[in-house]
């Protein structure tokens, strides 16, 4: 294919074609929250298709710095808990905002190089570097590094409308929809960009539908009060002490009487929920602490916390970030173990291959481990029929669309996410999270409560609606009932959208094979 006409300068300064092609990469950014700059989106993509068509031998290294320029971007938040709570490991930054937006940049290099392939057609070029997009977007995430951040599908969550689709696709193929949104343009083909622009008001109208056909959800018999403490990190003792007396005489205030709903003293809430890690100290699972916090729940009232939990046998001693459900006379009635942990966070890498280097590095440092166990966490006995049950997730595990899959959500009633983002002070990681946490509410039609340290924190019903919410970095609770689930397309049917996208390939391939032919 010929070189298109450019939309900017061509320059052949190589410095100048790769500082332009980190800058698109950066512009992209804005496309996600909290910006939610959706034109951003065909800008920055553009921009890169019309610097790989100028060049012949630097596609992956133009694909490579356009990747730079947008992790780099929208992961330099990640440095922050470093900076603020671990100033031992300040020699660590320069490797995290090197090598993270490395590794995951050379994907993109790799999707510039390979889409080259199909370029013998305009159309075909679009679709095809859509898909090979998203086909590097899931083995970045899951085969290569546990991180499936800021997938190109979240910046359809600028409109609800637009991101109701994921109910049918998941934001995997939401990814694809928007990279050809994206790069349609490209094509040159006016039949191809409006079916396009139909689609797309398609599904706009779709989600328009979706969410004002169910403006009155029904609830579920059971008020939640969520409990937003705003601590601060900390090393002092009597500071956890009393940070511990806060979080109950929140809870206590709030069962008591609530400024918006009115007095529920005699309708006391039933269940009391806490961020990650509330507890300030690491908590066997016989432990006093818990009759103690017990005796701010009312009859048939329930407390989920996050904790770190502390299993102790003869010989050995592990270390979960866990939830636990405790019940009015301080019985544990429920306990889940976080299954994916966050590297160097919650462990180091390669500490069994290079045990006496990684001592050396971070001496003293104990590992979490991971916990196994798919189980929901069933809460109450029975009202209604039915007791409640809760599927959940502890921090950036609620970006993982696979893990909610490989429960059986058919008795779900809530999806619960507990952190605590304190670590990212004002960055855009904490609005980041409460976005894709969002996602999965609308992705699995499933209401969603997330309650967070700092904030924000939220009940979602299964449109992604906001039913309740909290500010960043405020002191905050509020009442809440759950609205009742919807089970989503996507949800029964979750492989569709993978045969899907196997089609998609198989077609890309023929037409390029008759093509060449022709």
């Amino acid at each position: 294919m010929q070189s298109t006409e450019p939309y900017i300068v061509k320059s052949n300064n190589r410095f100048i074609h790769f500082a332009v092609a980190f800058c698109a990469g950066a512009l992209l950014t804005i496309a996600f929250s909290p910006f939610d700059f959706i034109l951003a989106l065909p800008f920055a993509f553009i921009i890169l298709l019309v610097l790989l068509d100028n060049v012949q031998r630097s596609k992956f290294w133009t694909g490579f710095c356009f990747g730079y320029g947008h992790f780099l971007t929208s992961l330099y938040w990640i440095t922050y808990s470093i900076l603020d709570h671990f100033r031992e490991f300040l020699w660590v930054i320069p490797f995290v905002l090197v090598l993270l937006p490395f590794c995951m940049s050379l994907f993109i290099g790799i999707v510039a190089v390979l889409a080259d392939r199909f370029k013998q057609h305009r159309v075909l070029y679009v679709i095809s570097f859509a898909t090979i997009w998203v086909i590097g977007e899931i083995i970045r995430s899951y085969l290569v590094l546990p991180f499936p951040w800021n997938l190109l599908g979240y910046t359809a969550s600028s409109s609800i409308y637009l991101a109701q689709i994921a109910s049918i696709v998941g934001v995997h193929f939401l990814s694809w929809i928007m990279c050809i949104f994206a790069t349609s343009i490209y094509s040159k083909n006016k039949t191809f960009i409006s079916c396009t622009l139909v689609a797309l008001i398609s599904i706009y109208c779709y989600g328009y539908w979706r969410v004002n056909n169910q403006n009155v959800l029904k609830v579920l018999p059971y008020k939640i009060y969520a409990v937003q403490p705003n601590f601060k990190g900390t090393s002092d003792v009597a500071q956890k002490y009393n940070n511990l007396r806060q979080l109950l005489n929140l809870s206590q205030t709030a069962l008591t009487n609530d400024p918006i709903m009115g007095d529920f003293s005699k309708k006391s809430a039933d269940i009391i929920v806490w961020p990650e890690a509330a507890l300030p100290f690491g908590v066997y699972d016989n432990s006093d602490l818990y009759l103690a916090l017990a005796t701010i729940l009312p009859k048939n009232g329930y407390l989920i916390t996050g904790v770190d939990r502390i299993e102790a046998t003869s010989d050995t001693m592990k270390f979960y970030n866990s939830i636990i459900v405790l019940n009015n006379i301080g019985d544990i009635k429920g306990v889940y173990d976080k299954r994916i942990l966050v590297p160097f966070g919650e462990y180091i890498p390669f500490r069994h291959v290079l045990p006496n280097l990684i001592q050396k590095v971070v001496p003293g440092l104990a590992d979490f481990s991971h916990g196994n166990k798919t189980e929901t966490l069933t809460i109450g006995d029975t009202i209604g029929d039915a007791s409640l049950k809760v599927l959940p997730l502890v921090c950036y595990e609620s970006i993982f669309p696979y893990l909610i899959s490989s429960y059986d959500l058919k008795d779900v009633a809530l999806l619960l996410n507990l952190t605590n983002n304190n670590w990212f002070g004002e960055s855009m990681g904490p609005h980041h999270h409460f976005m894709m946490t969002r996602m999965r509410a609308i992705e699995f039609g499933i209401s969603t409560l997330i309650v967070s340290n700092t904030g924000p924190s939220a009940m979602i019903d299964p449109m992604g609606r906001l039913v309740q919410t909290t500010e960043i970095n405020s002191q905050a609770t509020f009442l809440s009932q759950i609205p009742t689930p919807s089970l989503s397309f996507y949800a029964q049917c979750k492989y569709c959208p993978l045969y899907l996208l196997v089609v998609i390939v198989f077609g890309m391939l023929m037409s390029r094979q008759i093509i060449l032919r022709a």
